[in-house]
């Protein structure tokens, strides 16, 4: 009987042991387990951080995006695929906008079935080029009611050209040519001018404000766009207007007709070629009854590279003009009685934007003038 009881004993021993040793290994089982899957979802949220940042990066080098002029509120996107190949759909939201810099915040704007990204781009604009950064964080699982989502972020820092992103590729103006006509009280045309390359031409006009505004046409059959009207006072005066055409059909011997009856119109032609999408910004202009010196402005252009033309007319025999502010004076022309009035244009393409308020000048006094200035975006 002392025999079987220690036998009894020994194997409750045994068994004891074994149990433990089974609870302990499963236990550790448990936690590699649970270790594992929060290295697996880890993976998978850095990895949708990674995707993100790339997505953002990739948005922000298209300047018609991550820009406050364009996009002054939100925007949409796609990046990414769910677990069911479906499109990743996002919206990027301005949070914040002042003159030295803006933020847009992007987050998931549909139900996802897997993982997904919120991010953050704010760029500094006190000076070119402009540093940006951007926030990434990825979530393996975009629900964020589910315990096992987990979070991890990614932050990039770079420079920009471009206020409105584009990667650093810099779209700017170059200068093409120049042309002037005047001379008849009805119609004029210029000389022929080689456009080729050009994207915009502007045409500095000046005309008698007692008649309708001269009509421009062009030997290419372009449609031109009308800003406002600036003269020096009650009519009869001279008066400024100012016409552009974007994307025209170009090429040489181009010539530029206004037509008017008893106008007197005397224009100034500058051909500019852009190595991006010019577009109209904003303008500017004045009048003034007499005297030596005409200022016109100010301007503030929403770009760098802005290409910024200012025009002015005059009604004074001899009184020619110039311009400051490193504005270039293309073509001008002087008054002539009875035959057409003075007429002047200049342009300044402005590497980094900033307030400008040119000054026209006059080596006589001239009376009823018109002076105008308009920003065009590159």
């Amino acid at each position: 009987m002392k025999k079987n009881g220690f036998a009894i004993l020994y194997t409750i021993l045994v068994i004891t042991i074994a149990l433990t040793l089974s609870m302990n290994v499963s236990s550790i089982i448990v936690k590699e387990r649970s270790l594992s899957r929060v290295a697996r979802n880890s993976i998978d949220a850095r990895a949708a951080a990674d995707m993100g940042m790339e997505c953002m990066l990739f948005r922000d080098k298209m300047p018609t995006e991550f820009d406050v002029v364009k996009n002054p509120m939100f925007f949409l996107f796609s990046c990414g695929l769910d677990k069911n190949n479906n499109p990743v759909n996002y919206i990027a939201n301005l949070t914040a906008s002042t003159a030295s810099s803006f933020e847009y915040s992007v987050s998931n704007n549909s139900s996802v079935d897997g993982a997904c990204f919120k991010a953050y781009l704010n760029r500094d604009l006190t000076t070119a080029p402009f540093s940006t950064r951007v926030q990434v964080y990825g979530y393996n699982i975009c629900d964020i009611t589910n315990s096992d989502r987990v979070e991890r972020g990614v932050e990039a820092k770079y420079t920009t050209l471009m206020s409105g992103g584009g990667g650093g590729s810099v779209n700017t103006f170059s200068f093409v040519g120049s042309t002037n006509a005047f001379g008849n009280a009805n119609n004029v045309t210029s000389g022929s001018l080689d456009t080729t390359g050009a994207n915009l031409i502007v045409i500095a006009l000046a005309s008698y404000s007692s008649v309708a505004i001269p009509t421009i046409t062009d030997s290419y059959s372009n449609s031109w766009v009308a800003l406002n009207n600036y003269d020096g006072g009650t009519p009869p005066t001279a008066r400024y207007t100012l016409f552009y055409s974007i994307n025209p059909v170009v090429g040489t011997g181009h010539t530029f007709t206004a037509s008017s009856s008893s106008g007197y119109p005397a224009m100034n032609v500058l051909a500019f070629s852009s190595n991006g999408s010019p577009s109209f910004d904003q303008e500017n202009g004045n009048g003034l009854s007499s005297g030596t010196s005409a200022t016109v402005g100010p301007v503030t252009p929403t770009n760098n590279n802005s290409l910024i033309v200012t025009g002015v007319n005059s009604w004074q025999a001899n009184a020619s003009a110039s311009v400051n502010s490193g504005f270039t004076l293309t073509t001008s022309n002087g008054y002539v009685p009875s035959t057409t009035f003075g007429s002047a244009a200049a342009y300044l393409i402005q590497t980094t934007l900033s307030s400008v308020s040119p000054t026209w000048s006059f080596t006589s006094s001239t009376n009823g003038t018109g002076v105008g200035i308009a920003v065009f975006n590159p």
